[in-house]
């Protein structure tokens, strides 16, 4: 490799701080070490510039990540799917209406799970609609609603205290008419999921 092709190294970060560095051929300890030398009053350009290579490695590094988590998402949708609707099914002892009903959210995680690992383009919106319906549990006055195929791992607040949850199992609540206490909680796992889906859609609409 020629002299302006090599990678830099940590010696080559230890030059003059004058704006005119290129931080992109830097290596990783190389930008680290150019970084703890930058000043933002004395060096505002370099330490904007390290900055912002930082910022674009992070990013390259999130991207080239996403499609490992998108098939992590659409396991956890079809596996939750499946595992759920054998449980529900076989709680209820004929096709009444509450199977259903909970069969509905349920086949919306299946259909999201199998076009996430199958990489289409519509499990990413389908995977955030499903992750959706678990992302939050509520109920106040006549109204409850609850939702969660697997397992919860979830933050409450309630009256004014904040409560860790956790449940293992199937639930799906969605009630009107029977006076609940006041409560919301955002289920953590569901949130990353959401987080997932979202970085996902957001580069593929702008390819």
């Amino acid at each position: 490799l020629s002299p302006c092709a090599r990678p830099m190294t940590s010696s080559d970060s230890r030059r003059i701080l004058d704006g005119s560095t290129e931080y992109s051929r830097f290596s990783n300890a190389a930008l680290g070490d150019a970084l703890a030398r930058s000043d933002p009053a004395l060096n505002p350009l370099d330490w904007g510039n390290v900055r912002a290579e930082i910022q674009r490695r992070k990013k390259r590094r999130r991207l080239k990540m996403l499609p490992i988590m998108e098939r992590v998402v659409g396991w956890y949708l079809l596996i939750g799917s499946l595992v759920a609707l054998i449980a529900a099914k076989a709680a209820f002892t004929s096709w009444s209406i509450s199977f259903p009903a909970l069969a509905l959210p349920l086949l919306l995680w299946l259909a999201a799970g199998g076009c996430l690992l199958k990489r289409l383009r519509i499990g990413r919106t389908l995977g955030l609609l499903a992750l959706g319906c678990q992302l939050l549990s509520v109920s106040f006055g006549l109204f409850e609603y609850r939702f969660s195929p697997l397992y919860g791992i979830g933050i409450s607040l309630m009256n004014s205290d904040i409560i860790i949850r956790y449940n293992l199992g199937t639930e799906a609540y969605l009630r009107i008419g029977n006076a609940v206490p006041a409560s919301v909680t955002v289920d953590m796992v569901a949130a990353y999921g959401v987080i997932i889906s979202t970085r996902s859609i957001v580069p593929a609409r702008r390819a």
